[in-house]
């Protein structure tokens, strides 16, 4: 039982999944709110002539801001105790394993983002494996966000790993 495979054809269907392609804009109110939100005063993101006076055409976003246009907001009341909302794919998971922890994430940033900017959120199903545990089998599965601007501009990736547990 111990070194039983957790990866049946139904979970790999959710695992798998590709979803459509999100998409935002950007705005120099969001950059401020997110920037006041994660207590980050940068002028970078906050004075239009002290950005310009640096050699950037004006206010850019903190680098992790990318997330916040293309990410679907939930209302509280159709989310989880543990803050994830609900859906199909999540029961399923949930069927397969009693516990899930995120496993680590890595970013990597190539264009600053700027008011008025368009992104475009796509996500790919990355490496999917399992580990035995101590207590068990661990089901371990990266998803790869790639975020482009409205030129087709590569803005940032990020790898997300998630660890399941039986």
């Amino acid at each position: 039982m111990a070194d039983e495979p957790v990866l049946d054809e139904e979970l790999r269907r959710v695992l798998d999944r590709t979803g459509p392609p999100a998409v935002g804009e950007v705005t120099a109110k969001e950059i401020k709110r997110f920037a006041y939100a994660i207590d980050d005063l940068n002028p970078l993101y906050l004075d239009e002539e002290y950005a310009r006076s640096v050699g950037l055409p004006g206010v850019v976003a903190p680098p992790l801001f990318v997330v916040v246009p293309t990410h679907d907001d939930t209302p509280l009341n159709e989310t989880q105790p543990d803050g994830i909302g609900k859906s199909p794919a999540r029961e399923i998971i949930q069927k397969h394993f009693s516990r899930v922890v995120a496993g680590g994430t890595e970013y990597e940033f190539f264009q600053h983002v700027r008011p008025g900017d368009v992104l475009t959120a796509e996500r790919r199903t990355g490496e999917v494996y399992q580990k035995q545990g101590r207590s068990g089998p661990l089901l371990f599965s990266e998803s790869i966000t790639t975020w482009t601007n409205q030129r087709g501009e590569k803005v940032a990736t990020q790898k997300f790993t998630s660890i399941f547990r039986r």
